[in-house]
């Protein structure tokens, strides 16, 4: 009887957690639809840390960070010893190149 209330506690849990991750997806799928491409000119008038759509492909002169990616951020756990497991964050994120078109 634990045993069932325990993996019903569980599964609750990870429904919940996917609908949260679901509903903050769709959020930021929703703010980029909201936003028009910028282009080249109007990208120069835009304020820092202003949330902006651009068109363009990474430049092959932006190196590579790890195998095909040019940033990333990967995370791991480990367990030892029956300690609780430790978070490990590793993550580069260099400047990324971007060729625009001038239209």
């Amino acid at each position: 009887m634990i045993g069932g209330l325990l993996l019903m506690l569980v599964g609750g849990l990870v429904a919940v957690t996917s609908v949260f991750q679901a509903y903050t997806a769709a959020q930021a799928s929703a703010q980029v639809e909201r936003l028009s491409p910028l282009t080249v000119a109007s990208l120069a008038d835009t304020r820092p840390e202003q949330t902006v759509l651009i068109e363009g492909h990474i430049s092959p002169s932006t190196p590579i960070q790890f195998q095909h990616f040019v940033a990333y951020i990967r995370e791991s756990k480990a367990n030892s010893g029956g300690r609780p497991p430790k978070r490990s964050h590793r993550h580069s994120v260099s400047t990324v190149l971007m060729e625009l078109s001038k239209s």
